[in-house]
């Protein structure tokens, strides 16, 4: 079983330089340093450790602010239930339809969502209205 805590026994993570300075860009708000961060925490990259959790709620907050990337990664998560719960399909697709306005790669997904919907709407126009 995976762990997802980010603390190895009683002590904190050191993180190199780089990434402190950009987990305190994002804990200011700034959404690319938010995006960064979730998928260091994603990927297990410099030094932090796999949190699908963290990554989840940093991609979260870098949504809420119109990051793209952000958008698209969140429905991603989502969908898959990594971090968090899964998601109804309405909420994913959300994510999905404000991804899809900035990030050509967004349209995929929305176009595989429209495929496998249960409601019998199988049109992107239709569901961009």
């Amino acid at each position: 079983m995976e762990k997802e805590d980010d603390t190895v026994g009683d002590l904190e993570p050191v993180y190199n330089a780089e990434t402190e300075r950009e987990l305190y860009a994002a804990e200011q708000g700034n959404a690319k340093a938010q995006y960064r961060i979730g998928r260091l925490f994603e990927h297990d990259g410099d030094g932090v450790p796999k949190n699908l959790s963290k990554a989840r709620e940093w991609y979260l907050k870098a949504a809420e602010q119109g990051h793209g990337l952000a958008q698209l990664e969140t429905g991603n998560m989502m969908e898959r239930g990594q971090g968090g719960a899964k998601q109804i399909s309405a909420e994913i697709l959300e994510w999905n339809l404000k991804a899809v306005r900035q990030i050509a790669r967004a349209q995929f997904h929305v176009g595989a969502h429209c495929a496998h919907r249960k409601d019998g709407v199988r049109d992107y126009a239709t569901v961009m209205e």
